[in-house]
C-alpha cells in the first residue's frame, strides 16, 4: 500500500471516528433578538471539515443579513486539512464581512481550523485547547501548491485583520522560529502550534493570539459585551439540551449523581472501545449537570485510542468545576496516563505505575510523517490539558515523546567521549552537547512507580498527590462527602460496548445468513436473520449510545413489532407473537416499578423494590382484566346498540369483479363446497388461500402447516370458515 492511500485511510478514520462523538444538530428555532436589536449567528465548523459541513458554512456567512446581525461566531473544532477549496471561500467571506467575527476554539483549531481563526477580527479559546499547524502530509509539487495558495489567502485575510503574518506561515512552514517574548513557542523544525495558556498571555501591552480562556460561546458573547441574542445555525445551545423535556418522561429512571462521589472504572478494554467514551462522557456531564461531589476515575488500562481521549479530555473532564480525581489502580499506561493527567489530583495505589503514552498502532509502526502529524496535535493538546489541572504539562511530553539517552547533555569544553553512538558537538553558543549519533535509537518514555510519582521530577512539581489503598481511603484522605455512586452503563450503551467489540462476527454472520438466504426459494428465517444482524451492527453503532434511557420504550416496540410479525409472517407459530406479548408486560412493569435502594442509600438502576414490583404487577392486572371485561360487554350487547347500526355497515357484499369468496354471502354458497378438492395458492399456516371450485378462498387447516401447491379436501364448513385438510390425511 502507498503512502498516499495509507494517509487518506489514517486521517478518514480519525475523521470519522472524531465525527462520531460531534454530529452536526439540526438547527433550532431562532431565539427573540437581544437588547441591541439585532442577532449574534454562531456558525459551527466541525472535525474534518466535511464537504457538506463547509458549503453549510460558507451558505450560512454568504446569507448574514449586516442590518439584521451584530456579529458572527465561527465555532471551531477542526483537526484535518481538507476541502481546501470551500475554506479558501470562507476565509474570503470572513475577510469582507461589514459585521465584527469572532472565532471560539472549542478544543482544536489545526490546520484549516487555525487558517479560519486567524480570518476572524478576534479569537477566544476554551480553557484546554490548541490552536495551530501540523506538517503536510505528502511531497513534491502537490504539497507545494497546497501551502502555496492557502498561505497566501491566509496572509492577506490575517493582514487585513492587523495580525502578524508570520504565524500564519509557521502553520505549516517548519523553518520559521515563533517566539513568545524570550521564550520559543516554536523551534525550526516545528510547525507552531499555541497552547491556550500561552494564546491568551500578554505580550507588548496585548494578548498575543486570543482574547481570553471562555467556556462556551455565552461566555465569549459576555467578554466581548455583544448585546444581541445568539441564533445557532448549525449547532446546539448547550444551554438549550434540557433533562427536563417531555420525552425525557419516558427514560428509564436512574440514580442521581447530586451530592453524591460518582466512580467511572476504566478497565483493561474500556479505552479501546468508542461505545465506552460515548459512556465516560455521558457520566462525565450528568456528574456536572446535576453538581456531583467529585468524580473519580478508577484506572486500570494499558491505552486505547488516541483522539477519543484527546476529547475525553479536551470536551468533558477539562470543563468541569466537578472536583476530578484519577486513582491509578494499578496501571495508567498510555492513554490512561494522559486521562490521569485531565484530572485535578492523581493518587496512586501502593503498587502502581504511569506514563509511556507515545502514539502507537495495533497495525504495526505508524508512517513517520503520519506519526509526526499526529503527535504534532496531540502533545500540545495533553500539555494544555495537564497545564489546565495544574500539573507540570513536561510530564505530557516525556510521557508521549522518547528521549534519548543522553540528548542535550552539556559536557566541559574539549572532553572527548569514547562511546561510538555518541558524539560531542559544539553549539553557536560555544557549549557543547552530547547527541545520539545513532538515529535508530528510539530511546526511552517516561514512566514513573508509584513512589516516584510523589517526588519532584527533575524540576517539575510531583506528580501524583498522595498514595491510597482503595477508593475509600482516597475519599477519607480528600475528605469528600455524599454517597459513593459506581456509575454502571445502561441498557443501550451495553448494547453498543458489546456491539462494537464484536462488530467483525455480526458482520460475519449477517453475510453467512445473507448467502443461505440467496440460495433458497423465496424470504424465510436466513434473510430475517441477516436483516436482524445487519441492523443490530448499525443500530450499535450510530443510534444505541444516543438512545439512553429508552430501553424500556424499545421493549415495548420490540413487542408490538413482534406481535404484527405473528399475523404478518409467522401465522399460527404463536412463537413470535408470545415473545411480542412478553416484551409488552416487561415494559410495563418495569416502567411502573420503582428502583431498589440500597442499605448504603445507593439506587440500583435495574434492580426493582419487591414491593413496588407487586404493585406494579396488581396494577398491570387490573388493566388488562378490566379491558377483558369491557370487551366481553361489547362483544354482547354493542352489536344489538343503535349506535353500532351506525358505526358499521350491517350488509355486506363482495366487491365486483373479486375472484375471492370471502365468505360475505349465503352460507348455503359454501356448504356445497365440503368435499371437494383443490391445490393450495400459498402456504397454509395454518391460514392461507387455496384454488377451490374454480375460485381463490380463504382456508384453514386444524392447525397443521401445508406448503403452496398441495392438494387439499374440504373438510367442513362453518358459515365462512372453510376447513380443509391434505388429501393424504383425507
Amino acid at each position: 500500500m502507498n503512502f498516499s492511500i495509507r494517509a487518506t485511510l489514517v486521517l478518514l478514520a480519525l475523521a470519522i471516528s472524531s465525527a462520531a462523538q460531534n454530529p452536526l444538530a439540526e438547527p433550532l428555532p431562532k431565539p427573540p433578538i437581544g437588547l441591541s436589536g439585532k442577532e449574534v449567528v454562531v456558525v459551527n465548523v466541525t472535525n474534518g471539515l466535511a464537504k457538506s459541513n463547509a458549503e453549510e458554512a460558507l451558505e450560512i456567512i454568504e446569507e448574514l443579513d449586516v442590518a439584521r446581525t451584530e456579529a458572527v461566531i465561527i465555532q471551531i473544532h477542526c483537526l484535518m486539512d481538507t476541502n481546501w477549496e470551500e475554506i479558501n471561500l470562507i476565509m474570503g467571506g470572513l475577510g469582507n464581512l461589514k459585521i465584527p467575527s469572532y472565532a471560539f476554539v472549542d478544543s482544536m483549531a489545526v490546520d484549516a481550523g487555525a487558517l479560519l481563526s486567524f480570518a476572524t477580527d478576534k479569537i477566544y479559546m476554551a480553557p484546554a485547547s490548541i490552536i495551530g499547524g501540523s506538517p503536510i502530509l505528502g511531497s513534491g509539487n502537490m504539497k507545494a501548491k497546497l501551502a502555496s495558495f492557502n498561505l497566501a489567502t491566509a496572509r492577506s485575510v490575517a493582514m487585513s485583520k492587523g495580525r502578524d503574518p508570520q504565524l500564519v506561515e509557521a502553520i505549516w512552514n517548519e523553518d520559521l522560529e515563533i517566539r513568545l517574548g524570550d521564550e520559543v513557542l516554536s523551534k525550526k523544525g516545528e510547525t507552531l502550534m499555541v497552547e491556550a495558556q500561552d494564546a491568551v498571555r500578554v505580550h507588548e501591552g496585548k494578548p498575543f493570539l486570543a482574547e481570553a480562556l471562555v467556556v462556551d460561546v455565552h461566555a465569549l458573547k459576555e467578554h466581548a459585551g455583544l448585546k444581541g441574542g445568539l441564533r445557532f445555525t448549525n449547532a446546539l445551545d448547550p444551554k438549550t439540551i434540557s433533562e427536563d423535556s417531555a420525552l425525557n418522561a419516558l427514560k428509564t429512571k436512574e440514580e442521581s449523581y447530586s451530592g453524591n462521589v460518582v466512580v467511572i472504572e476504566v478497565g483493561k478494554r474500556d479505552l479501546i472501545n468508542s461505545a465506552r467514551f460515548d459512556y465516560m462522557g455521558r457520566v462525565l456531564a450528568k456528574a456536572e449537570r446535576e453538581n456531583a461531589s467529585a468524580v473519580i476515575l478508577d484506572l486500570n488500562t494499558p491505552g486505547g485510542l488516541a483522539f477519543q481521549t484527546g476529547e475525553i479530555m479536551m470536551r468533558s473532564l477539562a470543563k468541569m468545576s466537578v472536583p476530578t480525581y484519577a486513582y491509578v489502580n494499578p496501571s495508567a499506561v498510555s492513554a490512561g496516563a494522559l486521562i490521569a493527567l485531565a484530572t485535578d489530583d492523581i493518587y496512586m495505589s501502593p503498587v502502581s505505575a504511569i506514563g509511556a503514552a507515545a502514539v502507537v498502532t495495533s497495525f504495526g509502526e505508524l508512517d513517520k510523517d503520519i506519526e509526526k502529524k499526529i503527535t504534532s496535535i496531540l502533545v500540545p493538546l495533553c500539555r494544555s490539558v495537564a497545564r489546565n489541572n495544574g500539573h507540570d504539562p513536561d510530564y505530557a511530553t516525556k510521557f508521549m515523546i522518547p528521549e534519548k539517552e543522553g540528548a542535550g547533555e552539556l559536557v566541559e569544553e574539549g572532553k572527548t567521549e569514547d562511546d561510538e553512538s555518541l558524539v560531542v558537538q559544539k553549539e553557536e553558543d560555544g557549549t557543547f552537547k552530547l547527541k545520539v549519533k545513532d538515529e535508530d535509537d528510539v530511546g526511552s518514555l517516561l514512566s514513573l512507580a508509584a513512589q516516584e510519582a510523589l517526588k519532584p521530577w527533575r524540576d517539575a512539581e510531583p506528580l501524583a498527590k498522595g498514595i491510597a489503598t482503595s477508593i475509600e481511603d482516597l475519599i477519607k484522605q480528600e475528605d469528600l462527602k455524599g454517597q459513593v455512586i459506581i456509575a454502571k452503563p445502561l441498557g443501550f450503551e451495553l448494547l453498543a460496548q458489546w456491539v462494537t467489540r464484536f462488530s467483525a462476527l455480526l458482520l460475519l454472520g449477517a453475510f453467512i445468513a445473507a448467502q443461505f438466504e440467496l440460495r433458497m426459494p423465496g424470504f424465510g428465517v436466513f434473510g430475517f436473520t441477516a436483516l436482524g444482524l445487519f441492523g443490530l451492527f448499525f443500530f450499535g453503532h450510530y443510534a444505541a449510545g444516543k438512545l439512553i434511557g429508552f430501553e424500556m420504550v424499545a421493549l415495548f416496540l420490540l413487542g408490538v413489532g413482534l406481535i404484527i410479525a405473528e399475523f404478518a409472517f409467522f401465522q399460527g407459530t404463536l412463537v413470535a407473537g408470545l415473545l411480542g406479548f412478553v416484551c409488552i408486560l416487561a415494559s410495563l412493569i418495569y416502567t411502573m416499578a420503582d428502583p431498589l435502594v440500597l442499605p448504603t442509600g445507593e439506587i440500583s438502576t435495574w434492580k426493582l423494590d419487591v414491593d413496588s414490583l407487586g404493585t406494579s404487577f396488581w396494577n398491570l392486572t387490573l388493566a388488562l382484566g378490566g379491558a377483558i371485561g369491557i370487551g366481553l360487554l361489547m362483544a354482547r350487547f354493542l352489536p344489538e346498540s343503535r349506535l353500532f347500526d351506525r358505526l358499521v355497515l350491517q350488509t355486506a357484499s363482495a366487491p365486483t369483479g373479486s375472484g375471492i369468496d370471502h365468505g360475505l354471502g349465503e352460507s348455503s354458497q359454501t356448504d356445497s363446497l365440503v368435499g371437494k378438492t383443490g391445490q393450495t395458492l400459498t402456504p397454509l399456516r395454518p391460514s392461507g388461500t387455496a384454488m377451490i371450485a374454480d375460485e381463490a378462498r380463504d382456508v384453514v387447516t386444524d392447525g397443521e402447516f401445508v406448503d403452496a401447491q398441495e392438494t387439499v379436501k374440504v373438510a367442513v364448513v362453518e358459515g365462512s370458515r372453510i376447513v380443509v385438510r391434505p388429501v393424504s390425511e383425507s
